[in-house]
């Protein structure tokens, strides 16, 4: 597969953490769990990506919710920044489908010239 079609570490691992969330909302994740289920290691979490690991440290502190900012103007850079985590996270989708896709044709291919070897192998005898 083309190498510019692999998710990028970052990509994979938000993905990751996206579909665990999605999985079991209310339960916590950690930094091992995550790592795997991005296959990543967690020294790498822990060294690259020190904002998710962020994240999942403070997910887990007992407390109140964060109040939202009454300022128009955070409010708006706060949607700014939801709207690009949103656009990483679906272009990770769309390269997820797109290896997918590629590694079904290979199996399809795979299983096409099987079929083909093995009805030559039947005309043989």
């Amino acid at each position: 597969m083309n190498k510019t079609m692999r998710l990028s570490v970052r990509e994979r691992v938000e993905a990751a953490l996206k579909v665990a969330r999605s999985e079991s909302p209310s339960s916590r994740i950690t930094v091992s769990e995550l790592s795997r289920l991005a296959g990543v290691s967690r020294a790498n979490l822990y060294t690259s990506h020190r904002d998710i690991v962020a994240s999942l440290q403070s997910s887990r502190k007992e407390g109140h919710p964060r109040q939202p900012s009454t300022d128009p103007s955070q409010k708006l850079k706060q949607l700014r920044i939801e709207l690009r985590d949103q656009v990483r996270k679906n272009r990770a989708l769309v390269y997820l489908v797109i290896e997918l896709r590629a590694e079904l044709q290979r199996t399809r291919n795979q299983l096409a010239a099987e079929k083909q070897s093995k009805g030559a192998r039947e005309k043989r005898r």
